[in-house]
């Protein structure tokens, strides 16, 4: 699929996903289910059937263009929209993590009702009628005959008895056995409804424990940001930022900022829309004659004309919200740097080149009036550093560009050279296995040119490296951090991971352990730009990059004194 439109309906308020292989099977997908949705129950002719069609498809053909120049419209007003915008961040970023627990409780099985048990007969009794014979007077003559009689009665008793004991026993039986599957059975289903609940309730409490967790390091960011912390600061604009592109409609979102304290100046490296990326569609006409939907482009004077200036205005814009929102008054100056993710149509190589750059004053910036300035002419007075023209996206120098050397890097170690097949990770030196870790992705990483860095071993949980990879899907500023354990990972460890991405203000956090991770970690790192690597992992990236190892815990305990 390679090309998509959202269709909403104006009485409902509800979405649908249009997607195809181009613009004329979308259109034709849309134009079938309006034609069917007005016409349902209607009898019409091949005639009428064909004029409709072309009016519908006309009609959304007409549509369509006016969105698309709606958008465009809204593109070159972006000054006007959200200049001198206050976001309540703290609010925002709250709302963003608390929610309601949605899940109901699970359904739980009927109690099964408990059988009927059979009735034992009553005991036959000697004195029942039965079994009681009167003496006549012929009893009395002929008494042996009375006694044939009373045998044969005192046998027929017997009989019943024992006749009566056999089905009292299978009766019982009977019931025992019905009692018995009755117990099975309803403890079976009250394990199964415990154990259902029990799920609910862990996942209700995980869900309001991780909640906690993420509301706890809002309100921990807030702290440092009042408390004017560098980190913080850098992490709150970076948040700020990320909302307001989104506010901008911009399709993708990377950033770098690095606050310095001592002058009060924040430098901002921000992803701006390449050329591929923008909107460049001005109209779709439907032609009847041929019974297809076409786009029509802008021109290449009028695309970079609208290019130049809806990229002047995001980066007025993006200042204007930083000292908008400066709550705290700790930055008087911003650098902007522009930088777009396209490719050197020279080598086919994918680049990241830097196309305006610009150093403006809180002090300077306050003076101008954003709804009405020429946002061309304002970065020139500003003394900007841009191409004459954007769209060519000829690479720039940048006025300040942010420094990757950080003080906590060192020199690397080459470890992956010493390794042998029976070496065992998870016994070897703490600070070697860090250096491994940075040596085998920095090889990875340096398939696309990236680098990776290893910071001073302190063994405190923080960095221990850091990489940053220019790949366009996957790059920006990575952490890494290494666990050299024998016992299972907690989620304690996650969390950290997580945490020191926000404080780092970098796109992607990887954890990698010579042993495994618990339940309670995988869940944390769902749905997070969180990558967990077992033991299992490690080895497999050792053997792609042609190294073996192997990782023995057991081993590993004994040798290092662990229980």
């Amino acid at each position: 699929m390679s090309y998509s439109i959202t269709v909403t309906d104006a009485s409902t308020g509800k979405k649908e996903l249009f997607e195809g292989d181009n613009v004329d099977s979308v259109h034709k997908k849309i134009s079938k289910k309006l034609f069917r949705i007005r016409f349902k129950g209607h009898q019409l002719t091949k005639s009428e059937s064909k004029k409709f069609k072309v009016e519908i498809n006309r009609e959304i053909a007409a549509h369509t263009t006016d969105q698309f120049q709606k958008n465009i419209q809204l593109k070159k007003q972006l000054l006007k929209q959200s200049s001198n915008s206050h976001i309540k961040l703290w609010q925002y970023l709250k709302n963003e993590v608390q929610s309601e627990f949605i899940e109901n409780m699970p359904e739980l099985k009927s109690v099964p009702i408990e059988p009927s048990y059979e009735k034992i007969p009553p005991k036959p009794k000697r004195s029942n009628k039965k079994y009681n014979i009167k003496k006549t007077l012929l009893d009395g003559l002929f008494s042996k005959n009375y006694k044939l009689k009373m045998t044969k009665v005192q046998n027929q008793f017997e009989s019943d008895i024992k006749n009566w004991e056999e089905k009292k026993a299978n009766i019982e039986n009977k019931n025992k056995e019905l009692q018995l599957n009755y117990s099975k059975n309803l403890e079976l289903i009250n394990v199964e409804n415990e154990s259902k609940v029990n799920e609910w309730k862990n996942r209700k409490t995980r869900f309001e424990e991780n909640q906690e967790k993420a509301l706890s390091s809002i309100e921990e960011l807030k702290g440092g940001y009042l408390k004017k912390e560098v980190e913080a600061i850098e992490s709150y604009n970076l948040a700020l930022l990320k909302h307001t592109s989104t506010i901008k409609d911009l399709d993708s979102f990377e950033c770098e900022l690095a606050y310095n304290q001592s002058n009060k100046i924040l430098l901002v490296d921000y992803m701006l829309p390449d050329t591929d990326s923008t909107l460049t569609v001005s109209e779709i006409k439907y032609i009847a004659s041929k019974d297809v939907f076409e786009e029509h482009f802008m021109n290449k004077k009028d695309f970079s004309d609208f290019y130049n200036e809806s990229i002047h205005q995001l980066t007025l814009s993006v200042i204007d919200d930083i000292f908008t929102n400066d709550k705290i008054n700790v930055i008087e100056t911003v650098v902007f740097n522009g930088f777009v993710k396209t490719v050197d149509k020279s080598t086919g190589k994918e680049i990241s080149p830097y196309i305006i750059s610009v150093l403006v004053s809180k002090e300077e910036f306050s003076k101008l009036n954003l709804k009405q300035v020429d946002a061309r002419a304002c970065i020139k007075k500003l003394k900007g550093v841009s191409a004459s023209d954007l769209a060519a996206q000829t690479p720039i120098a940048p006025v300040i560009k942010i420094d990757k050397n950080d003080k906590r890097f060192i020199e690397s170690k080459d470890i992956t050279d010493s390794l042998t097949n029976t070496m065992n990770l998870a016994a070897m030196d703490w600070e070697d296995f860090e250096h491994l870790v940075r040596e085998l992705f920095e090889k990875e990483f340096s398939k696309n040119g990236g680098e990776v860095k290893v910071t001073r071993a302190s063994r405190d949980g923080g960095v221990d490296a850091i990489a940053f990879d220019p790949d366009p899907l996957r790059g920006g500023k990575i952490v890494i951090q290494a666990k050299r354990y024998t016992n299972t990972v907690g989620v304690s460890a996650v969390r950290d991971l997580y945490g020191t991405l926000m404080n780092e203000g970098a796109t992607k956090g990887i954890l990698v352990t010579t042993s495994d991770y618990g339940s309670d970690a995988y869940n944390f790192a769902k749905g997070k730009p969180l990558t967990l690597l077992n033991g299992s992992n490690l080895l497999y990236l050792l053997e792609q990059h042609g190294h073996k190892a192997i990782i023995d815990l057991g081993e590993a305990k004994k040798i290092l004194g662990i229980d």
